[in-house]
């Protein structure tokens, strides 16, 4: 019996789901809406798949029972990857590995799992536990990062071959990390040094096992991607005590050391992504009683110096990977994805 509920859940792992997905042609400079049961949240591209988790349309809390899914660009399909009674969320994906953070099996509520699963073998595999409330990770072929908060609050590489874990130079007091592209990490680094809260751009190399700093005070939001590196600013914003009034969008060239502003706008705008030429950003106006309008999904061509707006809309998770942007945002009452070609 135990063996016949085994192999009745492996197979659950490759269960199309049909007739939930509306199939639509993915056409360049076209947006295009993938319809699923439920609400799509905390979504993740690479090449032409997606993987996101589902959110109940009555109870869409991510603290419920929530499963992985795979949506693949080419074939229009979507592929269900988990179907336990717990908890799978924060999905990512590189090449044929998706790897989440899973509460199955644990004997202390609120504990979680990373698992992996990989597509080109059709296996599923536990990597090991981590503590409470698990912070942030990312991973980039055989290397997975995550951050300790559980224990010493420092960032972890974790390798997918050896199975070693080496303890990295970065403590979430002080190196607030934001974003990652292959074996470089990019975020803030905040101290408090002669009486004064200092703050800058750090970059560390995990291959080169260097770390440069990038005297910018007033960044957050920040994103990499090859030698680029962008963020939204609030140096040219007036002082707010709870929100920035007007941020700015700027950019930095690892390659030239050059700084960048990208928006000049007496609107707001938030850097959101960056691949290649392409920032993805939003935009939005605070109206006289302090509440969000006009949202907008935006694009900035590097190589061009152009701006286009692809939804005016409130958006979430959004990401760019080569020619595609995706994100999620309300469509008929619940949280749907959504893909652009560029």
């Amino acid at each position: 019996m135990k063996k016949e509920l085994l192999m009745l859940s492996l197979l659950m792992f490759l269960v199309v789901i049909s007739g939930c997905v509306k199939q639509e042609k993915i056409e360049e400079g076209k947006l295009t809406k993938i319809s699923q049961p439920f609400n799509v949240s905390q979504i993740d591209i690479y090449g032409d798949k997606i993987v996101f988790i589902n959110k109940g349309l009555r109870y869409p809390s991510e603290h419920t029972n929530s499963d992985i899914f795979l949506y693949d660009i080419t074939s229009g399909k979507t592929i269900q990857i988990t179907s336990e009674i717990s908890r799978q969320h924060k999905p990512k994906i590189h090449g044929n590995k998706i790897i989440w953070l899973d509460s199955r099996f644990v004997a202390n509520q609120g504990s979680d799992n990373f698992y992996m699963y990989d597509l080109s073998v059709g296996k599923e595999e536990k990597l090991f536990q981590v503590g409470y409330f698990p912070g942030e990770y990312y991973f980039y072929n055989d290397n997975l990062f995550w951050l300790d908060l559980q224990g010493d609050g420092y960032w972890y590489v974790y390798n997918l071959k050896t199975k070693e874990k080496n303890r990295l130079p970065l403590n979430s007091v002080y190196w607030d990390v934001q974003g990652f592209y292959e074996y470089k990490i990019v975020g803030r680094y905040q101290k408090y040094q002669n009486d004064t809260f200092v703050q800058e751009i750090f970059v560390y190399d995990l291959s080169k096992n260097s770390t440069k700093f990038i005297s910018i005070p007033t960044a957050s939001g920040l994103s990499i991607n090859e030698d680029k590196i962008v963020w939204t600013d609030s140096r040219n914003s007036p002082w707010h005590p709870e929100i920035i009034l007007n941020p700015d969008i700027y950019m930095y060239d690892l390659s030239t050391e050059q700084e960048t502003q990208i928006t000049k706008q007496d609107t707001r705008e938030f850097a959101k992504d960056i691949y290649g030429n392409i920032i993805v950003y939003n935009k939005n106006t605070l109206n006289v009683t302090g509440y969000i309008e006009n949202d907008q999904l935006m694009i900035h061509d590097l190589s061009t110096g152009e701006d286009k707006v692809i939804i005016s809309s409130r958006t979430w998770y959004e990401n760019i990977y080569g020619n595609k942007i995706v994100w999620v945002s309300y469509e008929d009452e619940k949280l749907t994805l959504h893909i652009y070609t560029i």
